[in-house]
């Protein structure tokens, strides 16, 4: 895989007075590997600021000796998601609009992908071993090519050295307090006690007012809709004659874990 040489990138950040923590072991050359084109300054501010925002979180989720490979965001499952790669899993972390980290969060060992794919319009597509997939819509154009060769690299060095982890699951939770693996059908972190939200709960106040579940769960301009169309039901319904017994529900993924 060709990479960018470290002296230039740090030259360049230098020169553009941008500096990032000392506590993450970044790659330099693959997560800043554009070094030339149009627009370059504004191309390497952007990728930075989107790595100084998410940093903080990467400081308290790295492993020790877990070397930054790789940031970009993208749209999964309608909602931005920062994507970062490191030498030894896949990291995924919820994000605004912005790129500024957010609930809930999620961690994929190489172990547990089976292979990287391309959707029709060219985004990338991670196939998993419990057979979820992971599209990655609106996804920059230049890091596409990066991601593929990034990954098939962190992946194949995964193997050779043998590493297969155990897991609960193939896209392993993470406590949003201390960013440890909530293995699956659990809704308490063994390591700081924090307590997550349970498909049950989850349903109990959706049916009670069903937007309440798009509040904790999409992006607010969604849950803002959710609630305008569920007034316009509700009004819809008063405002009619009497033609049955309506009940308004809807239900929770359990892959999702969001605390309380």
């Amino acid at each position: 895989m060709t990479e960018v040489t470290i002296d230039p990138i740090v030259t360049k950040l230098a020169q553009m007075n941008l500096e990032l923590s000392p506590e993450v072991h970044y790659r330099w050359g693959t997560v800043f590997s554009r070094l030339e084109g149009i627009s370059l300054d504004e191309a390497i501010r952007v990728k930075f600021d989107l790595v100084k925002q998410i940093e903080p979180v990467l400081q308290k989720m790295l492993l020790e000796h877990e070397q930054v490979l790789f940031v970009s965001k993208g749209d999964l499952q309608f909602k931005k998601t920062v994507m970062v790669l490191t030498n030894l899993r896949l990291l995924c972390v919820d994000a605004s609009r912005k790129g500024e980290p957010r609930q809930p969060n999620w961690a994929i060992y190489y172990s547990q992908i089976d292979e990287l794919k391309s959707t029709v319009f060219r985004h990338p597509k991670f196939c998993l071993k419990d057979g979820m997939k992971l599209s990655f819509n609106d996804f920059p154009k230049h890091d596409r090519q990066t991601l593929h060769n990034v990954f098939q690299d962190a992946a194949r060095r995964f193997q050779e050295e043998g590493l297969d982890p155990e897991v609960s699951q193939s896209r392993e939770n993470l406590c949003g307090n201390c960013f440890e693996i909530v293995s699956k059908q659990t809704y308490e972190c063994d390591v700081c006690g924090a307590t997550f939200w349970t498909p049950f709960e989850f349903g109990v106040r959706s049916f009670l007012f069903p937007p309440w579940l798009s509040f904790i769960l999409r992006p607010s301009r969604f849950a803002y809709f959710d609630l305008v169309c569920y007034a316009v039901v509700v009004f819809s319904i008063l405002l009619s004659e009497p033609k049955g017994n309506p009940a308004l529900a809807s239900g929770c993924p359990e892959s999702i874990l969001v605390r309380k």
